[in-house]
């Protein structure tokens, strides 16, 4: 499957530690790719996730599990949804002393904290720099073959590249074995706005299959600053 693509830009912030600017990539258009609750119970009956019940009733039991959940934190109880996130109770606010009572000025609040099922890496999707289009980006990689899958390349075959603004970038790949960085340069057969097909590496072989290896590729703009473009794909 292809790694989704997300919208992120950079802002330039003041660190109040030591007094520099920072600059911090911030995802954006977040809005776009909300879905609700009861839209995911309906993709979980829909992939088998949940047995026994119907697509239609994916709401009523959306809107089930929420109240119920909503019910839990007000009877003071924390909840765990699996290995995924679990809820907890929290105040704000501050007290008259050691010995000061909550009153007015505080706050219950509920917070929903990321557990090990939900760790994210920046592997898992590409990203893309709302306002760099002059430079190149990857939306996938593949076999240059039929039958090709994306994200999963055939040893000892061509591979296709397809995105925007790839006509004249070079490239670079980077994988490991055992412990050790390996790296190798691309070589470019056909050179297209959307379409990049590069030799499989030599370097490539001694790879084993599963592999995750990762393409930069590189433009420049005018001002003659580079602009890359990364991807990650596996050897099948």
């Amino acid at each position: 499957m292809a790694k989704p693509i997300i919208d992120y830009t950079i802002r330039t912030q003041r660190d109040p530690v030591n007094g520099t600017t920072i600059h911090v990539p911030t995802i954006v258009n977040r809005g776009d790719r909300t879905v609700t609750f009861a839209k995911v119970v309906e993709h979980a009956i829909d992939r088998g996730r949940i047995v026994a019940v119907k697509a239609s009733a994916a709401e009523g039991l959306a809107n089930g599990l929420i109240t119920q959940m909503s019910e839990e934190f007000r009877e003071g109880n924390n909840v765990q949804v699996g290995p995924f996130f679990y809820g907890r109770l929290y105040l704000d606010g501050t007290v008259s002393g050691p010995a000061g009572q909550i009153g007015a000025g505080n706050n219950v609040n509920v917070k929903l904290i990321q557990g090990s099922g939900l760790r994210l890496r920046t592997e898992d999707f590409s990203w893309h720099l709302v306002g760099a289009e002059a430079g190149p980006r990857i939306d996938f990689v593949l076999t240059n073959d039929s039958g090709a899958v994306r994200g999963r390349v055939e040893r000892g075959k061509p591979i296709a590249v397809n995105g925007s603004a790839l006509a004249g970038a070079t490239g670079m790949f980077a994988w490991k074995v055992g412990e050790s960085d390996r790296a190798a340069a691309a070589s470019v057969t056909a050179n297209g706005e959307n379409l990049l097909v590069i030799d499989w590496p030599d370097e490539l072989d001694d790879a084993p299959s599963g592999t995750e290896v990762s393409l930069t590729l590189t433009a420049h703009a005018a001002d003659g600053s580079p602009l890359t473009a990364t991807a990650t794909f596996r050897l099948a």
